[in-house]
């Protein structure tokens, strides 16, 4: 169990995942937010901070908070070059419909590394 909080720390320290309403082109500048009109596109920026990261896939499950937990609703999968700088795009605004409390989890191989929590207005 040890060696697990180990490994997921150190992947959390060599990846940067952050969520915007505004395309994240330069990351420095990007706005980061964690609260979202309806209808407001949520960009996401997943960037190294270090090394080759040895990962195949990136994963981004989106869960929705219901009766006070966190329970599955999307994901969206890519594949990625073992050596990628950078992926970043905007979630379809269709996958926040409904007003609420929504977690962002980032994988990569399948392993959370991450995970960000969003609230989307009323």
């Amino acid at each position: 169990m040890i060696l697990y909080f180990i490994i997921f720390k150190a992947f959390d320290r060599q990846v940067k995942f952050v969520l915007s309403n505004t395309d994240i082109v330069n990351l420095a500048e990007a706005d980061i937010k964690e609260v979202f009109k309806p209808n407001e596109k949520v960009y996401f920026y997943m960037g190294r901070k270090k090394d080759n990261l040895e990962a195949n896939s990136a994963v981004i499950e989106i869960e929705f908070m219901e009766n006070g937990d966190y329970v599955y609703y999307k994901k969206i999968s890519y594949e990625i070059d073992k050596n990628f700088n950078k992926v970043n795009s905007y979630i379809p605004d269709a996958y926040f419909s409904r007003p609420g409390k929504y977690r962002l989890k980032l994988l990569l191989d399948g392993k959370e590394i991450t995970n960000n929590k969003i609230e989307i207005e009323k």
